[in-house]
């Protein structure tokens, strides 16, 4: 019988606009990196949950949890190489950047495109 893990509810609580935006965004005040990597700790489930738009992430999830250590430029096609978008996602992600012309697109929707 597989075990439900319990939600974190620390992880879960709605940060201040400034730590919001530096979470998502990257460093734009004066903090250091373990100050966010605490405040990750604390808000990454309530950032993750309210994330934009198809085939993003935060930028600290980027640097926290994706095992890279950065934001990659074309974040959709990391992830669809990661194995981190579902079909939904990626279906969502086409119909963004379908109506772009196609040197917009993120690289795993060109033609010939291998990951």
């Amino acid at each position: 019988m597989p075990i439900r893990r319990r939600k974190d509810k620390r992880r879960n609580i709605e940060p201040d606009a400034d730590t919001r935006w530096n979470l998502e965004l990257g460093w734009l005040h004066d903090v250091t990196g373990d100050e966010m990597r605490e405040a990750w700790g604390r808000h990454g489930d309530w950032i993750m949950e309210r994330q934009p738009r198809a085939g993003i992430r935060a930028h600290a999830w980027w640097v926290f949890d994706s095992g890279l250590g950065y934001q990659p430029d074309d974040e959709a096609t990391a992830l669809y190489e990661m194995g981190l978008l579902d079909a939904t996602e990626i279906a969502q992600v086409r119909r963004d950047y379908g109506h772009l012309p196609e040197e917009m697109w993120p690289a795993f929707m060109r033609a010939g495109y291998d990951s």
